[in-house]
């Protein structure tokens, strides 16, 4: 019976080891969701109105801690490279020039 005990204890503590490990983990993984967080929401602080609209507008901003800012600037550069290759479609004129403007 104490071998059988004493082997029950040694396994307590290889599942407590298990246990601070993932404990631990989970830790180091909310720490790094939070700064995530914080530099999404200190991107989003530091953009201009007309940025901040356009990435409203096209549904660019993700999850918070999910996303990081590196990641909000580069759809925000490759929405801004979109919209520049596009026609202007709020007047009805290319960038390109047509014929249109012709009689």
């Amino acid at each position: 019976m104490n071998q059988s005990r004493s082997r029950l204890d040694g396994g307590g503590e290889e599942s407590s080891s298990q246990d601070h490990n993932h404990r631990e983990n989970e830790r180091r993984w909310q720490q790094e969701r939070l700064h995530r967080e914080e530099a999404y929401y200190q991107f989003i602080n530091e953009l201009n109105d007309e940025d901040y609209r356009l990435m409203r507008d096209h549904n660019l901003f993700g999850t918070p801690g999910e996303i990081t800012s590196e990641e909000l600037q580069q759809r925000l550069d490759g929405v801004k490279e979109q919209l520049a290759s596009q026609p202007d479609l709020r007047n009805g004129t290319s960038n390109r020039g047509t014929l249109d403007s012709f009689p």
